[in-house]
């Protein structure tokens, strides 16, 4: 059972057991990610953006969860991003994992591109919690469906 905390957060999706998504999360809402045992945090947002929690690498280093920022930059996600950000799931694939960025946007969609392109899962199935978030504008389909054909996929988005 998730904690009542990280369930308050703006946006919150787990996507499984190990597998945590959510909008920015408050200091107070960091603190409470030692409980649930989460191993690592990953940060799609700028981490200098007005949204940005202040000081948040360093309350979870206190905490002695692992930290990893991947700025992507909301007008303009770049496959450099995406690649960066599968590189980091794979690596730490085994362990309690919460993703955010600030409203679970671009979490949603790097998360749909993991599944689809790193773990093979049909898009009609890794969608739907995409869909529970967002439909993604005009930027992200063309950035989904660029990510799908560089990977040899077919394009997803009309």
């Amino acid at each position: 059972m998730t904690n009542h905390e990280i369930n308050q957060i703006t946006n919150y999706l787990a996507i499984n057991e190990n597998l945590l998504t959510a909008g920015m999360p408050t200091a107070e809402q960091l603190h409470a990610f030692q409980s649930e045992k989460i191993d690592m945090v990953i940060n799609l947002a700028i981490e200098d953006s007005s949204s940005a929690t202040p000081n948040e690498r360093e309350i979870l280093n206190s905490l002695g969860i692992s930290y990893s920022n991947i700025p992507v930059v909301w007008e303009n996600p770049k496959v450099s991003d995406l690649t960066q950000f599968f590189s980091i799931m794979d690596e730490n694939q085994s362990k309690k994992l919460f993703v955010h960025c600030v409203l679970n946007m671009r979490v949603s969609a790097f998360v749909f591109l993991y599944f689809v392109i790193q773990k093979q899962m049909y898009p009609e199935i890794a969608i739907q919690n995409l869909r529970k978030i967002w439909e993604p504008n005009i930027i992200w389909q063309i950035f989904m469906n660029k990510a799908l054909l560089a990977n040899h996929k077919k394009p997803f988005f009309r």
